[in-house]
């Protein structure tokens, strides 16, 4: 899997697959776990995971809410963008250098106050044709898989669309930085 927290520790495990399509995009939920540190020092962290997936590339971010954050690595290249005070006090935004506008296209007024109010538990990352949406433990009872279901039916929806617009132009980016 190739997002950032798929990169870290040792004894990775997925278990507890579920996957569906939902308006035409794949769709899989499942738990992730990995070790870090060896023996007495050693550390397990567990996430409840969304896998979505695009037909065409996604600019690569990382939205970390501050109520979340563990050790998770940023990708190479990634820096913090602010987007705005009352956004900033509950969530960090990465992005690749050049990427501003188009973070700002995705994360519009509406949906950050949407963020703001739904999902300040969550953490986000757009990397090549995926988006994962992770929560920093394993979902176990209904009201929160429904809260979880919600926002990822949340991003299909509303956000999704803006993603498809850009990706002709994150395509022409990245073709740039390439040559």
């Amino acid at each position: 899997m190739p997002g950032s927290l798929f990169k870290q520790g040792t004894s990775k495990k997925v278990t507890n697959v579920v996957s569906g399509v939902h308006q035409n995009y794949p769709v899989k939920f499942f738990y992730y776990e990995y070790m870090t540190g060896s023996r007495k020092d050693s550390q397990q962290f567990e996430y409840t995971v969304a896998e979505i997936t695009f037909l065409d590339i996604l600019p690569n971010i990382a939205v970390k809410g501050f109520k979340v954050i563990r050790t998770w690595p940023l990708l190479p290249g990634q820096k913090k963008l602010s987007m705005g005070y009352a956004f900033d006090k509950r969530f960090s935004v990465y992005v690749p250098e050049d990427f501003e506008i188009e973070a700002f296209q995705i994360f519009t007024p509406d949906v950050m106050e949407d963020f703001i109010s739904k999902a300040s538990f969550i953490n986000f990352e757009f990397i090549g044709t995926k988006l994962y949406v992770v929560e920093n433990h394993y979902i176990t009872n209904a009201r929160d898989l429904t809260r979880f279901f919600e926002i990822v039916k949340y991003l299909l929806e509303k956000v999704a669309p803006r993603l498809m617009r850009l990706s002709r132009d994150v395509r022409a980016m990245q073709e740039a930085i390439k040559s």
